[in-house]
């Protein structure tokens, strides 16, 4: 009935004479050989910039079907079955059928795809012809006298094509998740991690940032873990460890314009994992910068923007200028801001909120335990008239806010006033799929539908959320990814009975527009919502 190893027992029964008696023999039943997989493409040629939808047929049992490009990976990228044009040449493509309890795994035949650089836009052209045009005659009725005469005029003949511009290249492209590297790094050690060029997911140039998910397991001591575009190292940190303890971040990391990397430090011996989500475009409205300190109410700490030097207290609100930093930011056009934003020595478990002013709302972008350092990921967006964000704690706190990057206002990020989208406590008003714990091993998929219209239909590349873990029962990982398998976007790690969480750029496969939340340890799960990306449009 399916691979595997079958053992059959034959088993007699004693008697007067002969006592009981057992033989056990196994064996092994191969998996059958599946039928054929063909791969199909909406269209074998493609200018640059432009996407074709994959498909596949043939095929046999249940295993789930995905597409990869096995050469020409600087020139497409697949996400789920949407296949995008990144640079000129070929590239070829094949759909893989995972194997299930009765068939092996399948390869499918390749299809080949070209990639055109678009033509260049025509240009206006005027010519002038001199020419002699009779005049008209003319009568007058008073008298019986006509007068003709000629004269020389000039006419312009113009001829104008008008060529649409190429497609704006989008502001963020997610994929599935794709281990860049794993290893165990001593304190100080540089990991110099490879971003661009990436198993056919991110291209050679072109590439501002990248989004990341880092792990770090077994920290010997307590310290932070630094993520930068190599260079000369900042001051900053990406998250914050503890002792023994596994911590999960993710983050936009601005990429060396030379090298194509990304550079990792730790400050603590700890095995570090770096897993790579998406990359922004150069020319997509991100830009990258820092990281650079822009705020630290630490007395004597040295940061780009002036504030109380001591703790936030729970009703204060502190308003933090964005705009205008020299060197990082313009003072207009600013739609949002990629920060990390740290908790310090807080004299007990609290959240910390930070949002585009405004009415404060009942989210969270930092939660905290007490005076252990805490670090997360936050796109916010900017007050328009002001050019900030503000900040306010239910617990007295330290407060951090790194910059790493902005977005242009109307280019392909539209924020949000945070929306909780779920919530699985019992007696909360926000949308959840389930009411109670999520169970280990249980998927739960979540849909685009749960906004209320705040995100149009079929055009969401991927989302900027907050994950919120509250309660768990054990120790353990919830996760948040595409429900077509391809790796989760986001990761938060838990202890028992711990209320931590995680910023993310989660991504939405086309034509899908669900996520799942997977766990290893029965917990309750809080995800809002900051803001979302869309494909890119031309102009």
């Amino acid at each position: 009935r399916r691979a595997g190893t079958c053992t059959l027992t034959a088993v007699q029964d004693g008697d007067a004479r002969w006592a009981a008696a057992q033989e056990q023999r196994s064996f092994v039943v191969a998996p059958a050989a599946p039928a054929l997989l063909t791969t199909s493409v909406s269209a074998d040629e493609l200018q640059i910039g432009e996407h074709a939808v994959l498909s596949s047929s043939g095929g046999s049992g249940e295993g789930g079907i995905s597409f990869e490009v096995v050469t020409g990976d600087a020139v497409c990228s697949v996400d789920g079955d949407d296949l995008a044009a990144l640079t000129d040449g070929t590239c070829t493509v094949r759909a893989r059928q995972a194997a299930d309890t009765r068939y092996e795994a399948n390869a499918a035949e390749v299809v080949t795809v070209t990639v055109l650089t678009p033509p260049p836009t025509t240009t206006t052209t005027t010519t002038t012809t001199p020419t002699t045009v009779p005049e008209s005659t003319t009568t007058s009725t008073s008298t019986t006298t006509t007068t003709t005469s000629t004269s020389t005029t000039t006419t312009t003949s113009t001829t104008t094509t008008t060529v649409a511009p190429p497609p704006r290249p989008a502001m963020f492209t997610p994929f599935a998740a794709v281990r860049a590297a794993d290893r165990r790094l001593r304190a100080g050690d540089v990991l110099r991690v490879q971003a661009t060029g990436l198993a056919g997911r991110v291209p050679a140039s072109g590439v501002g940032a990248v989004a990341v998910v880092v792990t770090v397991d077994g920290a010997t001591a307590a310290g932070h873990l630094t993520a930068y575009p190599c260079g000369a190292r900042p001051t900053t940190s990406m998250l914050n460890v503890t002792a023994g303890r596994s911590v999960t971040s993710s983050a936009l990391v601005p990429v060396d314009p030379v090298s194509g990397q990304v550079c990792l430090v730790m400050s603590t011996t700890a095995r570090v994992a770096v897993d790579v989500t998406g990359w922004t475009s150069v020319d997509g409205g991100h830009h990258p910068v820092g990281p650079a300190r822009v705020i630290d109410t630490r007395p004597g700490a040295r940061a780009l923007r002036d504030v109380p030097r001591r703790v936030l207290t729970p009703g204060v609100t502190l308003r933090v200028p964005v705009t205008g930093l020299a060197g990082l930011t313009p003072r207009d056009g600013v739609g949002a801001v990629v920060v990390h934003v740290t908790t310090v020595n807080a004299t007990g478990p609290g959240h910390l909120t930070v949002w585009a002013c405004g009415p404060t709302p009942r989210t969270s972008s930092v939660n905290f335990t007490g005076a252990p350092a805490v670090a997360n990921l936050a796109v916010v967006g900017v007050a328009p008239d002001s050019g900030e964000v503000c900040i306010s704690t239910s617990r007295a706190t330290h407060v951090l806010l790194d910059l790493t990057g902005w977005i242009e206002a109307d280019r392909g990020f539209t924020p949000l006033a945070a929306r909780r989208v779920v919530d699985t406590r019992p007696g909360t008003a926000a949308p959840a799929p389930v009411r109670g714990r999520i169970e280990p091993l249980r998927t739960v998929p979540v849909r685009l539908a749960d906004l209320d219209g705040a995100v149009p239909a079929g055009r969401v590349r991927a989302i900027a959320v907050n994950v919120t873990v509250i309660g768990g029962a054990t120790a353990g990982v919830v996760r948040l990814g595409a429900c077509d398998g391809g790796g989760a976007s986001a990761a938060v790690a838990f202890a028992a009975g711990q209320t931590v969480a995680g910023g993310a750029v989660l991504r939405i496969p086309a034509g899908d527009e669900r996520w799942c939340i997977t766990t290893t340890a029965a917990a309750h799960v809080v995800i809002d919502v900051s803001g979302w990306f869309d494909g890119g449009a031309p102009g």
